[in-house]
């Protein structure tokens, strides 16, 4: 009789019903301060018979409200909180909770347009600073590609003048070496010439060698 008791309870507690209500959500006075609320988000999981989902909401918004939302972040106010909520409800109700497990616990932050527009309003700002940084960067680049092209061409026009003159220089010497051979082939032509003549002129001995009589 005793094991029979014993799978009966087994049996039971495996095929137990069970109500899942995820995603619920309320505000909850704050310890922060006066007339503070914050918003808190849940999933709780139920187990028992007699598990109606309108009546344990209802439950659950009246027992949750008497919560300070710093307590339901803490092991105590949590314990607290689902041994309140059971019997609350079962009472009420007539439900017959077995278990309630809190599966999830988050704080919700509320939306702030204010904040939303000065993060905007942040992010503009770094954007812009970024596209002057990039076009202050890009202008240096630039001057400094037009100061090397300056510098080029002032090195290109300084060896072209460089070039030329030397070229000049070559050409005077080229044609100052051309009239000095010529005028060498000038002097030795003439010279030549005038030993040429003296082998055809007879000299004074010779004219006095023919003037006397053997």
């Amino acid at each position: 009789m005793r094991w029979i008791i014993i799978l009966f309870f087994t049996f039971y507690n495996v095929y137990a019903n069970s109500l899942s209500i995820e995603d619920f959500r309320t505000d909850l006075y704050s310890k922060a301060g006066n007339n503070t609320l914050k918003k808190i988000e849940m999933t709780l999981e139920f187990e028992g018979e007699n598990l109606e989902e309108n009546k344990i909401i209802d439950a659950l918004n009246t027992i949750i409200s008497s919560y300070f939302y710093e307590d339901l972040f803490t092991e105590v106010g949590k314990n607290n909180f689902k041994e309140t909520l059971l019997k609350f409800s079962n009472k009420k109700y007539k439900t017959q909770i077995k278990n309630i497990y809190i599966l999830r616990i988050n704080s919700v932050v509320k939306f702030d347009l204010e904040e939303l527009k000065r993060f905007v309003k942040d992010l503009e700002k770094k954007d812009k600073d970024i596209k002057e940084t990039t076009k202050q960067e890009e202008n240096q680049n630039i001057l400094k590609a037009i100061k090397t092209s300056d510098q080029n061409n002032t090195q290109s026009k300084d060896m072209n003048v460089t070039q030329t003159n030397d070229i000049k220089d070559s050409n005077i010497s080229f044609n100052q070496d051309v009239n000095t051979s010529k005028e060498a082939m000038d002097i030795i032509l003439k010279t030549m010439e005038n030993t040429q003549i003296q082998m055809l002129t007879p000299s004074k001995e010779q004219d006095l060698f023919k003037e006397i009589p053997f």
